[in-house]
């Protein structure tokens, strides 16, 4: 605990002294905006050969725009990343992209680019109308890599094939793969009213327990309901949710303190955070044998009330979410000890009477089952008594008051 508090302090005297956190200037008509975005993590399975291959991927963007560009990560990379060519179009459907719009893709007008352990980059726009929650096709040929930086949930199918076929039509015969690969980002001019709204999370804004290729993460279904109204601000909902993550301490990906900058203030136009971490600082310890980072109620709050300041230094507003029940699970044991179903109480009711957050939405009372508030709904439990099924994830969006985004 004494550790966990002086992490605490550093943090903070950090925060409050970074040239990072001075409050933005006024968005303008036209400014980019991230539209799409996902979280880079060290591969959690065998890095994946991706030399002299095409890369295929599908995603589905919040802003409708006229312009678009990519960015292309190395962050957890092993070696030096050559990419040879990239193209982006509209998708017509798996592999397929819709005739007329492909678009080749330069990077400070070449069209490839080399990138060290660590970089990432933009490309060049190009011109290609897209709606909003438009599903773009980005192909990637690369030349060289080793470790692929990737973001192990995609939950998106991506298309594997050897050679360079970034312009081709369809990809018939192509290996798949559900993992991100080497693609972070998609930004698109944006009028000066939207709202880049990144919600920073574990697995179950990750989306376990939803199915490959369905758009039902709880925030696909928020993004879903945000743009069929009628009269509210455009609205990018990005995912920068990982499996497995925790607030404190690193594990399936670096701490949400230690990637904050980059997965949050790092996002072009943001203006909101979705905050909604925690359960696993509570269970993890337990399950993996690590007791000495156990945490309290006030280890938590610590954490929250730093990425809410440095989220409100930056002019940001600040989305608390409670933590869902979870109830017994062989797997996963530690969760609902009596100890942590205490202490995820004790977190909940600071998260919602605190004050500290402009707004709350409130997932535990959600999901959980009425007849035994510990535990999810019976029709909402993927099986794993800790993660939503598709219709918890429906429950999820579906509970959210929309004027908090306006």
């Amino acid at each position: 605990m004494r550790a966990i508090t002086t992490l605490f302090a550093v943090l903070l005297t950090l925060a409050a002294c970074s040239p990072r956190d001075n409050p933005p200037q006024p968005r303008r008509d036209g400014d980019w905006a991230e539209s799409w975005m996902t979280s880079p993590q060290p591969p959690r399975e065998a890095p994946m050969d991706l030399a002299d291959q095409t890369v295929r991927q599908v995603v589905r963007v919040g802003l409708g725009a006229r312009r678009a560009r990519i960015r292309i990560s190395n962050t957890f990379g092993r070696g030096v990343l050559e990419l040879g060519a990239a193209h982006l179009a509209l998708s017509d459907g798996g592999a397929r992209i819709q005739a007329g719009s492909d678009r080749p893709l330069t990077f400070g007008g070449r069209p490839g680019l080399t990138l060290a352990v660590g970089e990432s980059r933009l490309s060049d726009p190009v011109d290609l109308d897209i709606a909003p929650l438009g599903h773009l096709t980005v192909s990637l040929y690369v030349k060289a890599a080793r470790g692929a930086s990737e973001h192990s949930m995609g939950l998106s199918t991506a298309y594997l094939v050897s050679g360079n076929a970034v312009g081709a039509a369809d990809l018939p015969g192509a290996s798949r793969t559900t993992r991100r690969l080497l693609l972070s980002g998609v930004e698109a001019p944006a009028p000066a009213r939207a709202r880049v709204v990144v919600a920073l999370g574990d697995s179950i804004t990750d989306g376990k327990g939803s199915d490959p290729d369905a758009e039902h993460r709880w925030i696909d279904r928020l993004a879903d309901r945000l743009t069929a109204r009628t009269g509210g601000r455009p609205v990018a909902l990005l995912n920068a949710g990982i499996a497995g993550n925790r607030l404190l301490h690193e594990g399936i990906g670096p701490s949400a303190l230690a990637r904050f900058d980059r997965d949050v203030l790092g996002q072009a136009g943001v203006s909101d955070l979705i905050l909604f971490e925690g359960i696993n600082d509570i269970g993890l310890p337990a399950l993996i044998g690590r007791l000495d980072q156990r945490v309290g109620p006030q280890d938590l709050i610590g954490a929250y009330q730093g990425l809410i300041r440095r989220a409100h230094a930056r002019g940001l507003r600040v989305i608390g979410v409670t933590l869902a029940p979870c109830g017994p699970n062989p797997e996963s044991p530690g969760y609902a000890s009596p100890r942590n179903a205490a202490l995820r109480q004790a977190v909940n009711q600071w998260i919602r009477t605190s004050g500290a957050f402009d707004a709350v939405i409130d997932a535990d009372a959600a999901l959980r089952d009425p007849a035994d508030p510990g535990r999810l709904r019976p029709a909402y439990d993927s099986g794993d008594h800790l993660h939503p099924n598709q219709a918890g994830y429906e429950a999820l969006a579906q509970a959210v008051d929309l004027r908090i985004f306006d």
